[in-house]
């Protein structure tokens, strides 16, 4: 089951971009990126730095779509829906933390490991 999990995290870029296909898109994209990259940065969890750098360059690049967005439909309170996920990401978080994999690893550290860490390569 981990060998899985391992291989199936393994390709960090094919599961964490989307498919943009319009404007709309776009921005529900963005946003949905800049979640992510939260997330691994808050969190700690570990995702391999060319998978980082793409997920950045493709945020930054919809900045001006997001903005032009945020002006036109009037959207407040961001920072407002970033201490929310947060806060929801800390609550699921503490549950896969007493998931133990091993006597000295939980599910949580195993999230925080690059892969040449894994179980196996210990």
């Amino acid at each position: 089951m981990i060998r899985c999990f391992e291989a199936v995290r393994g390709d960090d870029t094919d599961h964490l971009v989307p498919e943009c296909t319009g404007i709309a898109d776009d921005v529900i994209h963005a946003y949905s990126i800049a979640n992510m990259l939260l997330f691994h940065r808050h969190f700690g969890l570990y995702i391999r730095q060319e998978a980082y750098d793409l997920l950045e360059n493709r945020c930054n690049a919809l900045k001006e779509e997001v903005e032009d967005f945020e002006r036109r439909h009037e959207v407040v309170n961001v920072r407002e829906d970033v201490q929310k996920t947060i806060e929801v990401l800390t609550e699921k978080l503490s549950k896969i933390k007493d998931i133990v994999i091993t006597e000295d690893i939980s599910l949580y550290q195993l999230c925080q490991m690059n892969y040449s860490k894994g179980l196996y390569n210990r």
